[in-house]
């Protein structure tokens, strides 16, 4: 790529994220250029598009190519329990702080597809705070917002996740109150003006959850 056209691209660049920002709300403009770019152009090039620009006018245009662009754009990394020592430390200091007030609020942004807004749930639910604790997942993607509120997971990921479960656990008489995590989830919603309010209640925890998963 020569110097001029490398110039042309870097300007594309920036003119498409800051119509991001002022179209949708969404700053990009501070993550790792060459990944960036990589998405962008792979975001392009699915659109049949052969300039920056032409996604930029694609995406302004239409919101639907923007939710396409957010997929790529978002890293969506996630498991049940992930970092186990997180969730023992939660137990060990955060949880004795939390039994001390009435009542909680959890707010979990860029909650993907949900495993750790349930994870948590059920650490709630062992720690006797689920009944006077409320959990407020978000993401910017739309789509895995859709999949969180279901709250189905694969079974084949069941293993990994009871691994998980395991480690995190303080002790043998916490684990063995559930020795897998189960993936059957089942869930009410009702959806007043943007935000889904989902409640859930997950086997294998034995945990009922009330989450609100917001756009």
């Amino acid at each position: 790529m020569s110097t001029e056209t490398r110039d042309v691209e870097e300007i594309e660049v920036a003119l498409l994220l800051e119509a991001i920002v002022r179209r949708y709300g969404f700053d990009f403009r501070e993550y790792a250029p060459a990944s960036l770019k990589r998405r962008l152009w792979r975001r392009a090039h699915a659109e049949g598009l052969e300039t920056i620009s032409a996604l930029q006018d694609r995406v302004l245009h239409d919101s639907a190519c923007m939710e396409r662009l957010l997929l790529d754009l978002s890293i969506n990394v996630t498991t049940m329990f992930r970092d186990p020592s997180f969730y023992k430390a939660f137990r060990a200091k955060v949880a004795p702080l939390l039994k001390t007030y009435p009542f909680s609020r959890i707010w979990i942004a860029g909650c993907s597809t949900g495993e750790e807004v349930y994870s948590l749930a059920i650490v709630l639910e062992e720690e006797g705070l689920l009944e006077r604790t409320r959990l407020y997942a978000t993401d910017i993607n739309e789509a895995v917002l859709e999949r969180a509120r279901l709250g189905v997971f694969s079974l084949e990921k069941m293993q990994e996740y009871t691994q998980n479960y395991l480690q995190s656990a303080p002790s043998p008489s916490t684990t063995s109150r559930a020795t897998t995590v189960r993936s059957s989830t089942g869930v009410s919603s009702s959806t007043p003006s943007s935000r889904s309010t989902t409640s859930s209640r997950t086997t294998g925890s034995t945990s009922s959850t009330r989450s609100s998963v917001a756009t």
